[in-house]
């Protein structure tokens, strides 16, 4: 169970610097680890990439599939990646505000915080904008898995994808393969976000 998950009702009883600082490691950690991951799946795709310039028309076809499999790894390793930092952010939030507690406690202001009803605290949290970024990020995250997981959906038999990169392959120097990747990916990073545009 993450910090998180703690925060229902007054997140400023239940919550302590020592958790919050734990779970900023622990987030940074994951975020490093998750960064680490997306790094080596694209190391994989370019190689993977180069390997179609000398490859056979069937080994071609090998190779755009298992590019296409990286692609969706990259996106789903992407949406947990963003995930973590919406928490980080989260948690940095909550650090900065119980940091301004406890200059409120300083000045007594907190006891009368602690005296308000729980609609008064969830007015409170709606103006730190906390309580909307808690409620948003669950739909958020739904809604972006949801919207990966239709836009995986697609007929293997009538790939356009694998098709263009069959013919960058045919086409392209070999000599010019990091230029000819970085293009394609580029080009290949707006059809995608048009995609989702859609």
């Amino acid at each position: 169970m993450s910090i998180l998950d703690k925060i229902k009702g007054n997140p400023f009883e239940k919550l302590n610097d020592d958790q919050l600082t734990a779970q900023k490691i622990q987030l940074d950690r994951e975020k490093t680890l998750k960064s680490g991951e997306l790094d080596t799946l694209s190391s994989r795709k370019k190689k993977l990439f180069k390997q179609g310039f000398e490859a056979s028309e069937a080994a071609r076809r090998g190779l755009a599939y298992e590019i296409k499999q990286i692609d969706r790894k990259i996106k789903l390793e992407s949406l947990t990646f963003k995930d973590i930092m919406n928490d980080m952010q989260v948690v940095d939030d909550l650090i900065f505000i119980n940091q301004s507690l406890q200059r409120l406690n300083r000045k007594d202001l907190m006891s009368k915080i602690r005296k308000m009803g729980k609609s008064q605290l969830s007015d409170f949290l709606g103006k730190t904008n906390l309580k909307r970024a808690l409620a948003t990020q669950n739909t958020d995250t739904l809604i972006r898995i949801m919207e990966s997981e239709f836009g995986l959906a697609r007929d293997p038999e009538y790939d356009k994808e694998d098709q263009e990169l069959m013919d960058v392959w045919s086409t392209a120097d070999i000599a010019q393969v990091d230029e000819v990747y970085k293009q394609w990916d580029k080009e290949k990073a707006v059809q995608d976000k048009d995609m989702e545009l859609e």
